[in-house]
């Protein structure tokens, strides 16, 4: 089964080289899956496409930053009846697909894996340990997640009117569609804390990461 991993990216010159070189780290085989970098909003300046060009994955240019119309569209431009969602700016595991593909075999439709903080701030930890409660517990992916492609059609994809919570929301649609959930603990994530060290940890965590999911819990669509 041919994977599709579908990369948003959004000005990452910085972030880009380093997520996509981790895949080439896989210990499945290269030619098992493909990498789809979608380009959108850049800066004229901003070198993430040519970047990832170089690097060999598929890239794809969209004008308008949205990164729910972004996974659509690298969708779109995919082969795989796999699809794994990956931040521009998360690193993964040598045995992420081959977890993924297991989960799949054991007729696992989608699901997340581990998190593990870039750094030990005390926020970075709670964070993480948040993340893993979300993930296991509650059994919501975020934005890096895996899935089934019919299943991904079944509910429309991500929708892009959504700015924050798009992931938390498709998740959960596909679950309610029938979608069979898997955390994955033998293999992890590793996602940059910038945005924390950008926002601040407290502000970032509770403002831009607790809040809205909690309002995504509670609200009804």
């Amino acid at each position: 089964m041919l994977t599709s991993v579908i990369i948003p990216a959004h000005n990452e010159e910085n972030y880009i080289q380093a997520t996509l070189e981790s895949y080439k780290k896989q210990i499945v085989g290269y030619d098992s899956f493909e990498t789809i970098v979608v380009a959108n909003g850049c800066n004229p300046d901003d070198d993430t496409a040519s970047i990832a060009e170089d690097l060999g994955a598929k890239v794809v240019e969209l004008k308008a930053a949205n990164v729910s119309q972004a996974r659509n569209e690298g969708v779109k431009q995919s082969s795989g009846d796999l699809l794994v969602f990956n931040d521009a700016d998360t690193l993964v595991a040598t045995n992420y697909l081959t977890a993924i593909q297991e989960a799949t075999s054991k007729s696992y439709d989608m699901g997340c894996a581990l998190f593990k903080p870039e750094n030990f701030h005390p926020i970075s930890i709670l964070y993480s340990i948040l993340t893993w409660g979300s993930g296991y517990i509650l059994r919501d992916a975020g934005g890096n997640m895996f899935t089934r492609r019919n299943l991904f059609d079944k509910v429309d994809g991500f929708d892009p009117k959504l700015k924050i919570g798009e992931d938390t929301d498709l998740s959960r649609r596909m679950k309610a569609a029938g979608g069979k959930y898997k955390f994955l603990h033998s293999t992890h994530i590793k996602t940059s804390m910038r945005k924390f060290e950008e926002n601040g940890y407290f502000n970032e965590l509770f403002m831009n990461q607790i809040s809205p999911y909690l309002k995504g819990m509670f609200s009804k669509k």
